[in-house]
């Protein structure tokens, strides 16, 4: 009995460390993984476990939007000299990509509190 709760704690523990993280928990200076891979309509694709480094977090209050400036590393070297125009991903995030990999994510404020795209990297 006391083998079985442990691993159903144990089973417990795991799967939380591998959720999302909310929006409203992302910090600067934190490094992140993409939860699932994003295809962007110039056909670029940033792979599921993506790893990106948040460095910015604005808050556009006149629009009511969170503007997070990422970067992904590694950059590949077919994303170093390219952009992306914004576009809309998952049908409520804004993206945009800049050349070497600078990424500028918008969340509506509703959605602040809501599962972000991410999930914390382990340190």
């Amino acid at each position: 009995m006391i083998r079985r709760l442990f691993l159903t704690f144990l089973l417990a523990s795991f799967s939380t460390c591998a959720q999302a993280t909310p929006w409203s928990d992302l910090e600067p200076g934190t490094v992140l993984r993409l939860r699932d891979a994003l295809q962007l309509a110039e056909g670029y694709c940033f792979k599921k476990g993506g790893t990106f480094a948040l460095h910015r977090i604005d808050f556009l209050d006149s629009i009511q939007v969170e503007m997070l400036s990422l970067r992904l590393f590694p950059c590949p070297r077919s994303f170093a000299d390219k952009k992306a125009e914004l576009q809309i991903i998952k049908e409520k995030y804004g993206l945009e990509m800049d050349l070497q990999c600078e990424i500028t994510l918008f969340v509506e404020m509703k959605d602040y509190y809501s599962e972000s795209l991410f999930e914390a990297s382990p340190r």
